[in-house]
C-alpha cells in the first residue's frame, strides 16, 4: 500500500465479499484485509485476482498481530469490524475482539478523523461495545454511513435473512 494513501482496513475479511464490493466502489481508496483463516484469505484473494483489483490486498493475521505489527500510528482512514464473534457466554467475554486495550490501540493507528465502524447481530455485544466507546477518550460518536453506501456482508445477508436485527455503531477519531 502506498504510504499516506487513503486506506481503510477490515478486520476479520473472512471471504471477502464486503471488502472486495467496498474497493470496486472507490477505486481510489486503497484497502486491506485482514483474516486469520488460511481458507478466507485464499478466497478472498482469488476474488480480488479475478476482479483485478489494483486498490486492494488480504493478509493472513490475527487481528491483534496486524494491529500491533503491519499499521503505523495514525495511517488509517478507517477500520470494519462486521460480526466479531460475541463470545455469548459471560466466562468468555475476555475474548471478545472490542474492548478497553483494542481500543486505545485503533486510536493510536487513526489518522485525525479517521473512522471505527462496528456491527453486529448480538445486541448483548452491541451494549457492551456501545458502553466501551462511549468510555473511549479520543473519540466521537458519529453517523455510520456518512452519506456513503456500503455493501452487504455474507454475515449481514444471513441474519438479515433470520429476521435478526443489526446494530451499528461509528466513531470518529478526535
Amino acid at each position: 500500500m502506498a504510504e499516506g494513501a487513503h486506506l481503510e482496513v477490515d478486520l476479520g475479511c473472512g471471504k471477502g465479499l464486503f471488502l472486495t464490493d467496498l474497493a470496486q466502489q472507490f477505486p481510489a481508496i486503497k484497502f486491506l484485509g485482514v483474516e486469520r483463516q488460511r481458507e478466507r484469505v485464499m478466497k478472498c484473494r482469488k476474488k480480488i485476482h479475478k476482479l483485478q483489483l489494483e486498490n486492494t490486498e488480504a493478509i493472513r493475521s490475527d487481528c491483534e498481530e496486524a494491529l500491533a505489527e503491519v499499521f503505523p500510528n495514525s495511517s488509517v482512514d478507517c477500520f470494519y469490524i462486521l460480526f466479531p464473534d460475541p463470545w455469548p457466554k459471560k466466562r468468555h467475554h475476555r475474548r471478545r475482539m472490542v474492548n478497553t486495550e483494542f481500543l486505545a490501540k485503533i486510536h493510536t493507528l487513526l489518522k485525525t478523523g479517521g473512522m471505527l465502524r462496528l456491527m453486529t447481530d448480538d445486541e448483548h455485544y452491541f451494549c457492551a461495545m456501545h458502553d466501551l466507546c462511549e468510555a473511549a477518550p479520543g473519540f466521537e460518536f458519529c453517523d455510520w454511513d456518512q452519506g456513503r453506501e456500503f455493501p452487504t456482508t455474507d454475515f449481514q445477508k444471513l441474519f438479515l435473512e433470520l429476521g435478526r436485527p443489526i446494530h451499528r455503531v461509528a466513531m470518529r477519531k478526535l
